[in-house]
């Protein structure tokens, strides 16, 4: 194959390799399904050879069996006419026994010819049958492998999974603490609030006495003045009585 075949064939296989891995990755128990399907399906190609061949080596053993026999008989013929030659019909016998050996020479040339196809075809067999062996060996091993793959590819579906929802439980938790630290802060402020409107109902309170004991004093200064000014009060009849 030329430089520029190759390379073709080396991107035909890498394209063929890139898709089946994006229909995995897309289809994970689908694609392994199709894997298996398309395993098995050379497998029984294999397997169909592997009965083409059996079938030669059969025929062939058939072959050499006939041959075989026929060879047997006509040695035996052959004999018994070596044996006759001296007869009274000996020229027949001896042109019979010619025409037993020119046939029988050409069954033991047949018969060795078969024998070497009988052993060809036998060991084609064999290899056959053993590659179809070990071909559905790779198909059971590949089922199981593609199946613990398919398996693990869902464990690890399900873990990141758990690990989105456990995230998401954590930044939920989080907006959560967040909230309460909020509210803590809104009671925080509620109370300092509370504990300055106290705060200032004191002072207010206190002012409200300071003002009302001033007025108390401002009236008894008034009172002092206006009586140094002669401004006091008429006294009573009874002080009046008693100044009589």
């Amino acid at each position: 194959m030329s430089l520029f075949g190759n390379y073709l064939g080396t991107k035909a296989k890498d394209l063929h390799d890139g898709l089946v891995k994006a229909v995995v990755a897309f289809d994970p128990e689908g694609a392994s399904a199709a894997q298996i399907e398309e395993y098995k399906g050379q497998v029984d190609q294999l397997a169909a050879i592997a009965a083409k061949a059996a079938q030669q080596a059969q025929a062939d053993e058939a072959r050499v069996q006939q041959l075989s026999a026929d060879f047997d008989r006509h040695k035996k013929a052959a004999g018994l006419l070596a044996g006759q030659i001296d007869s009274a019909e000996g020229a027949a016998r001896e042109q019979a026994l010619e025409k037993i050996l020119d046939e029988a020479e050409r069954l033991k040339t047949d018969l060795a010819t078969a024998q070497t196809s009988l052993a060809d075809s036998q060991g084609y067999y064999g290899e056959r049958k053993e590659v179809h062996a070990r071909a559905a060996e790779k198909l059971l091993r590949a089922k199981s492998v593609l199946e613990a793959a398919v398996r693990d590819q869902e464990r690890a579906r399900q873990e990141a999974e758990r690990a989105a929802e456990r995230k998401r439980d954590v930044q939920q938790s989080a907006g959560l603490t967040n909230g309460l630290d909020t509210m803590d802060v809104a009671l925080d402020a509620f109370k300092a609030n509370a504990s300055a409107a106290r705060q200032k109902a004191e002072a207010d309170k206190l002012t409200a006495n300071a003002l009302g004991g001033a007025r108390e004093s401002d009236s008894l200064v008034k009172a002092a003045l206006a009586e140094a000014d002669g401004q006091a009060a008429k006294p009573n009849l009874k002080d009046r009585l008693a100044g009589l």
